[in-house]
């Protein structure tokens, strides 16, 4: 069972209210699930490697095209 500071107790009971003593442990995994959003992830034990030189875009030579959007205005086929 995990100890919850007065200060996030107070802060759930105005979240939830009456909800946290119907629910048994319900207040803990409330604040489990809040610790784990704020705390960091742990760092990635395997990086990619970026050797120099390697390009990672696409080449200069391509060319954007001009894409043309048309609206059609009709009524909806499930209306009569």
């Amino acid at each position: 069972m995990i100890t919850i500071p007065r200060a996030a107790l107070a802060d759930l009971h105005e979240r939830f209210g009456h909800l946290l003593s119907e629910y048994d442990g319900l207040a803990e995994a409330i604040y489990e699930h809040d610790l784990a959003k704020t705390t960091k992830a742990a760092p990635v034990k395997e990086r990619p490697q970026m050797f120099p030189g390697v390009r990672m875009s696409l080449p200069a030579g391509r060319v954007v095209q001009p894409v043309r959007v048309g609206v059609v205005l009709r009524k909806p086929a499930n209306r009569a």
